[in-house]
């Protein structure tokens, strides 16, 4: 959300933002963004104990966000308790427009609904990646579950383990992931969200459904156009079609990378909220085996995680952060090894460097399935990767020119559209805040009565026909029972 946060503020909004957050802040904000800074509760070495050996070992399947949701959740009834002076203040200030996050963000969901009821403050729902499917079928834009893949797809297998739905393996787990999700939703809305929200709002009914029906737009910060075929609408807003412009890579990295025996850079970085500490041995030992053997080129290795006991080669560098897309944009960047987090695809995208994507969990598989289908990337398996599988996958993209220059490709057809997707979403916004200062009461009324669908009205039985179903079974078993 960074993006479109500093893009509000350059149009002269008076941006506020409220970070609820133990971790320091790393992000860049435009100088006249204010911070609203709240520390949260949680523990995060025990939330890493409980998640690190699944995201290495397991496959993480939908219904498991209800864990998730459990956890934040309940670090909003903390927020109640323990900060109820920057709730109130947050509360008791004078808002044009609130911009929530859609998943996980329960603080943001309370502020939002109470805003709206006691204030008429209008509200927008950002979606950091693709929308949920349980989400885009409340929106009326529900996806194929056989011909689009779930944001949950499986873990890769081989190198080019695409996205098949020619195969009934392929659509079984499409079926089987999507019907997980949307009978755990119900739960997770009424058991998990509600009642902490109620705390704050007095009412006990939060659903996702109510939440998109009153919101004025959703922006869904995606890489559109070049991925999946899926439905779109008036409301609904892809924000994620711009390029960040790097600044100056810091000298002792320009130093690294420019050295003149070098052939190239390896970037190897996998976000925030992959632990290593918790990664198997013989992965960790086979990514530095692997680069051992590559030592003409250079490695920054962004690790997270205590670092490895063992002595490295000087062309191996370990540091805890690295400026990403300063790095990827260096011309002597040859190749990104990434766990496919849509920021990481994006900059690599925007830089046109290849990838070769390890995906760990959440929405990265169809990720990687998705760079897969546009020629620019590898695949590799978290559960079968050795030293020689990752030493075959650099030595393609860095010897074969062809998928830099696809990647080259794909960043001029992603930025080539009529405008950018950040003013387009700064025009939308601003937008809304005007109709509010002629009069309008939010809630979704003027979004409803100019480009609502119908669909978003219906629920599930309509929405999947299971009224028509019923009354079919019912009259098949009528007849085979009065025979």
């Amino acid at each position: 959300m960074l993006p479109l946060i500093n893009r509000l503020a350059s149009s002269s909004h008076s941006v506020h933002v409220f970070s609820f957050s133990s971790e320091k802040i790393e992000e860049k904000f435009a100088p006249n963004v204010a911070l609203i800074t709240v520390p949260t509760e949680l523990n995060r070495e025990n939330i890493m104990k409980e998640m690190g050996e699944r995201i290495w070992k397991q496959t993480m399947h939908s219904p498991m966000m209800a864990f998730v949701y459990k956890i934040f959740a309940q670090s909003f009834e903390v927020l109640l308790q323990k900060h109820s002076d920057k709730v109130a203040e947050v509360l008791n200030s004078s808002w044009d427009l609130l911009v929530i996050g859609e998943l996980f963000s329960v603080h943001a969901y309370a502020f939002a609904l109470f805003l709206s009821d006691h204030r008429h403050v209008p509200y927008a729902v950002f979606s950091p990646a693709m929308m949920m499917h349980s989400n885009a079928f409340k929106n009326a834009l529900g996806h194929s579950w056989v011909t689009h893949p779930h944001p949950f797809s499986p873990i890769l297998r081989h190198s080019d383990d695409r996205f098949q739905p020619q195969l009934f393996s392929s659509r079984l787990f499409n079926v089987l992931e999507s019907l997980g999700e949307m009978l755990t939703w119900p739960f997770v809305d009424a058991f998990v969200i509600a009642p902490k929200i109620a705390l704050l709002t007095g009412r006990n009914d939060f659903s996702f459904d109510q939440l998109y029906h009153r919101s004025e737009i959703a922006l869904v910060d995606s890489i559109d156009l070049l991925a999946f075929p899926q439905p779109s609408a008036n409301d609904v807003l892809s924000a994620g079609a711009h390029c960040e412009v790097p600044t100056e890579l810091p000298k002792d990295y320009r130093v690294f990378v420019e050295d003149p025996h070098s052939k190239g850079t390896v970037y190897v970085a996998f976000g925030t909220a992959v632990p290593w500490d918790y990664a198997p041995p013989h992965i960790a030992n086979a990514f530095f085996d692997a680069f051992e053997r590559l030592s003409d080129h250079r490695f920054i290795f962004s690790f997270r995680g205590t670092f490895p006991n063992r002595t490295l080669s000087p062309h191996i560098r370990l540091v805890s952060w690295a400026p990403q897309l300063e790095v990827l944009s260096h011309p002597k960047t040859k190749v990104f090894l990434t766990h496919s987090g849509l920021k990481s695809i994006k900059e690599s995208l925007c830089s046109g460097t290849p990838m070769l994507t390890m995906p760990m969990f959440a929405e990265q598989a169809h990720n990687a399935k998705m760079l897969l289908e546009f020629g620019i990337g590898i695949g590799l398996s978290k559960f079968s990767i050795d030293a020689q599988t990752l030493f075959d996958g650099l030595s393609e993209l860095l010897h074969k020119p062809k998928y830099a220059q696809r990647a080259l490709k794909l960043r001029h057809i992603f930025l080539d559209r009529p405008m950018n997707a950040l003013d387009e979403a700064n025009f939308r916004l601003s937008q809304i805040i005007r109709r509010r200062s002629n009069g309008s009461k939010g809630k979704g009324e003027k979004r409803r009565e100019f480009v609502g669908r119908k669909g978003t009205e219906k629920g599930a039985t309509e929405s999947f026909h299971l009224d028509w179903t019923f009354i079919l079974l019912a009259v098949i078993t009528f007849l085979f029972l009065d025979k």
